[in-house]
């Protein structure tokens, strides 16, 4: 079986301009439910995405599954059989639109369920829900990063209604540490690095996002308050920076 692997050269590392706490969230339509569901939203999260529209259609015996996007609009066009059913999957569809390079580039889907589900007819209609938050800058040449790390530590409760056996609960959950490393840029303040170091001395919390390289872009948000920037300068080696950012609240994925 192929592996679902993902290259981590190919993540992204975001900080947030500290223009609010506010998290933005993508314009999205769901379209089906449970395992015959799918989600499809713009890739920028905020207002921007609404009113972009998307449409499944089930048409004709024995059309082949195909898919038109544009930066405006998704139309997917799912398999058919003899007598005009759709056969087209979730997952069918999945790999359809990713294949597609202006998907890629401009929009996001997932599945509902496990996607194993035959796709519905879905009329053409307008992604909503699209809120505008905080906006961020891309981090330059970041070369590795390590994080969240989560740890919850076990709580003895041991009592003497405990028939000679310890007892023991969770205790809370502590996120860890945002730890990575950079090729340092000096005065790189639009690539995000000069922006961080000032951190240190306010104490202002900020977000940061890492876009995995995974084929449905999952980011990872979490915010942070910087703890650490250290600058090293070796001799027939790159300048380097490493940071660490305590993490503050769980973070989501989405």
């Amino acid at each position: 079986m192929p592996t679902s692997a993902s290259a981590g050269s190919g993540c992204i590392l975001r900080l947030s301009n500290g223009d609010s706490l506010v998290t933005a969230v993508r314009a999205f339509r769901t379209m089906g439910s449970g395992n015959s569901g799918l989600t499809i939203s713009w890739d920028t999260p905020g207002t921007v995405g609404n009113g972009k529209t998307c449409a499944i259609l089930v048409a004709g015996a024995n059309t082949a599954l195909s898919v038109t996007v544009t930066t405006t609009d998704v139309t997917i066009t799912s398999a058919t059989n003899g007598s005009s059913a759709a056969t087209s999957t979730v997952l069918d569809i999945l790999n359809a639109l990713y294949a597609n390079q202006t998907f890629r580039d401009n929009w996001r889907a997932r599945p509902v369920g496990d996607g194993t589900g035959v796709i519905a007819a879905a009329a053409s209609s307008a992604l909503a829900n699209g809120v505008n938050g905080e906006t961020f800058t891309v981090l330059s040449e970041v070369k590795g990063v390590q994080g969240p790390n989560f740890q919850s530590p076990v709580i003895d409760v041991t009592s003497f209604d405990s028939a000679r056996v310890r007892e023991f609960i969770s205790g809370l959950v502590d996120p860890g540490q945002l730890t990575f490393n950079c090729n340092y840029v000096p005065n790189a303040w639009n690539a995000g690095q000069q922006r961080l170091f000032p951190l240190i001395q306010s104490g202002a919390r900020r977000t940061y996002e890492l876009q995995l390289a995974d084929l449905y872009k999952i980011t990872i948000s979490m915010q942070g308050i910087l703890t650490g920037a250290g600058i090293t300068a070796e001799l027939e080696n790159a300048l380097n920076v490493a940071l660490t950012a305590k993490i503050t609240g769980m973070p989501t994925w989405y």
